[in-house]
């Protein structure tokens, strides 16, 4: 961060903490630091997240730019992660008040809960160290909060802001290792998963697994090493997030279903 002005991104942070906890729109960081790279918004949303777990304790982790789509829309070419809280985290069944965010969105997604703490000297770790750290793969829904002062163009801006993590639903079913053994979780073809999205019983839109980064191991290998590589240890318990599957849907009040078929599903209403 030697080229930023730290008074600056101290501002920047202070007030994006603010705006987290009277649910308002968030600043942009390239308004101020129009300089920012990639590992300086890192370094920002990390200062960012060590004030909040003061508060509210890491959660989870999440992909966020996983999708084809949304590289497109913010022109780049690889993902970005973020940090969810527990204050966020809701199970299949819930309701969940829109008033908690500035602009909700719905993203279908799978997720992962860890099983075996990676430690961040453990890292970088082969795709069978993190199958083996993983006790199940449930089907998940991402309430994130795209709401800033301005339109956002600019991955610096989202990552600074902890990539618009906000709220996520852990459905039912899916995979688990207590249920069925290492071995078959391990062996998934988790590719082949497909989401239906419902709202009021009327379908929204559709989305594969191969939607987040082509491949469902290869996007929990990259989040893994990503989040490691940021200085977080993985702790059991944790959930991950590899990115949308799909469109994103905007969280308008109803009730709604997203139907993995024998995979799971998740079920909870915005009201």
């Amino acid at each position: 961060m030697a080229d930023l002005n730290k008074s600056i991104v101290d501002g920047y942070v202070q007030t994006s903490f603010r705006a987290r906890q009277d649910k308002k729109p968030k600043p942009l960081a390239s308004q101020t630091s129009p300089d920012l790279d990639g590992p300086d918004a890192y370094k920002i949303q990390a200062q960012l997240v060590s004030l909040i777990v003061e508060q509210d304790p890491i959660a989870g982790y999440k992909a966020a730019l996983s999708n084809a789509m949304a590289q497109k829309m913010f022109k780049v070419d690889s993902a970005a992660s973020g940090v969810l809280f527990a204050s966020g985290l809701y199970e299949s069944g819930a309701e969940i008040a829109k008033s908690n965010f500035v602009m909700p969105v719905l993203e279908t997604e799978i997720g992962f809960q860890v099983g075996t703490t990676l430690n961040p000297s453990d890292g970088p770790v082969d795709l069978q160290t993190a199958k083996r750290a993983m006790a199940a793969v449930l089907p998940m829904v991402e309430v994130a909060d795209t709401g800033f002062v301005a339109r956002v163009s600019l991955a610096t801006d989202l990552i600074a802001a902890n990539s618009g993590s906000a709220s996520f639903v852990v459905g039912e079913h899916g995979i688990a290792n207590s249920a069925v053994g290492l071995a078959e979780l391990a062996a998934a073809d988790l590719n082949q998963i497909k989401v239906t999205m419902s709202k009021d019983g009327e379908k929204q839109g559709e989305g594969k697994a191969t939607d987040a980064m082509g491949d469902q191991w290869g996007a929990l290998l990259w989040l893994v090493n990503q989040i490691l590589s940021q200085g977080y240890t993985l702790k059991a318990g944790a959930y991950l997030m590899t990115g949308s599957l799909g469109k994103i849907y905007p969280a308008s009040s109803g009730d709604y279903i997203a139907d993995y078929g024998d995979f799971g599903q998740v079920v909870f209403s915005i009201k």
